[in-house]
């Protein structure tokens, strides 16, 4: 999509599931069939044509885990847009979600990830994807732990 200026953006949402028994976070890697293999990433990716960013994060779990949550079920953190002219598209919009859980689901996982694990985020892997790098580099892990951490128990 283009906007006035002729800046190309791409959206995406991801979706942090926090255990809150732990503060773990559950992550998948990447499978080596699809782009980018071998990194770590939250659940998430690309909005669909016409699709809310709400309904590309449940949807996406959906395909890639077999989990099938409701918009009720999930808790909007933020957005951030960053623009980043080095990347084929200028603007990045980055909508960002949390699943408080008291039991770790088991994904099933589809052929886009090999493997997954919970980590809290002081054990994170090395290798992130794009936008789970920038979640913890923009502090959204740290926030999600510290909701998490206030919600524990209701």
């Amino acid at each position: 999509m283009e906007d006035k200026l002729g800046m190309r953006t791409r959206s995406g949402a991801w979706l942090i599931i926090c255990c809150r028994k732990d503060n773990s976070l559950l992550l998948a890697k990447r499978s080596k069939r699809v782009r980018r293999p071998n990194v770590w990433n939250f659940f998430g990716g690309c909005l669909d044509q016409g699709e809310s960013p709400e309904e590309a994060v449940l949807r996406e779990l959906w395909e890639e885990a077999r989990i099938r949550l409701r918009g009720c079920d999930v808790m909007k953190l933020g957005r951030r847009r960053l623009h980043e002219p080095s990347r084929r598209y200028t603007i990045r919009e980055l909508h960002y979600y949390i699943f408080l859980t008291d039991k770790k689901p088991r994904p099933r996982l589809n052929r886009e990830h090999s493997d997954y694990a919970w980590f809290t985020p002081e054990q994170f892997p090395q290798k992130l994807n794009r936008p789970t790098e920038l979640a913890v580099n923009l502090g959204i892990v740290q926030q999600s732990v510290a909701f998490a951490r206030r919600h524990l128990g209701r």
